[in-house]
């Protein structure tokens, strides 16, 4: 009965999205305009490091959001994990987190999105010791698309994201256009960095 529920209601999602799949990516396009970053320490397409007791992680700043509790950083987490710290060169050899969405009902299309970790600016102050700048990017803005979203006030919650994402990525992923009307499948998988390199 839930699953039965569950493949209805993604029907109904499908079918109010199928006009164009165009517009479904442009909807779900990275966006800060508007939001001012003057006094950010981090922008757009900067590559950075986060650092718990044991290890190092790598992402890139995808986008940035803002609400009422602040500004949000996105960060798209690469699948390096070490104790050593990644330095610029390692990026062009990692994979990103993505998935893959589909968009229409009938002449089904796949749209390539990032997922995004979000760290809130008070996280980001009460953890400087543990997030640093690598260098940055330059990376094709267009085409990025924000797949998954995950909200965390601290690091913790960061690398909590990346545990389980690098866990759904170890499953082989479903067909996109097949997996549309499967319960439960499995979008996420891994992007290779040039796919967004300019």
């Amino acid at each position: 009965m839930r699953e039965t529920l569950i493949i209805i209601g993604f029907l109904i999602s499908v079918l109010l999205t199928s006009c164009s799949s165009d517009k479904n990516a442009d909807i779900i396009k990275a966006d800060w305009s508007g939001i001012d970053l003057t006094g950010m320490d981090y922008k757009v397409g900067d590559y950075v490091y986060l650092k718990d007791s044991n290890y190092f992680y790598s992402g890139l700043i995808l986008d940035f959001n803002k609400d009422s509790a602040g500004i949000w950083i996105g960060i798209c987490f690469t699948n390096y994990k070490d104790t050593i710290k990644p330095d610029l060169n390692s990026l062009k050899n990692l994979k990103l987190f993505g998935r893959q969405i589909p968009s229409g009902l009938v002449n089904t299309t796949c749209i390539d999105c990032f997922d995004l970790a979000y760290l809130n600016e008070s996280g980001l102050k009460n953890d400087t010791s543990k997030v640093g700048l690598i260098g940055n990017v330059d990376y094709d803005k267009k085409i990025v698309r924000v797949g998954a979203e995950s909200p965390s006030y601290d690091l913790r919650g960061l690398i909590n994201f990346y545990n389980i994402g690098v866990s759904q990525r170890q499953k082989t992923p479903d067909d996109c256009k097949e997996g549309k009307f499967k319960a439960g499948a499995i979008t996420e998988r891994y992007f290779d960095f040039h796919m967004i390199k300019k």
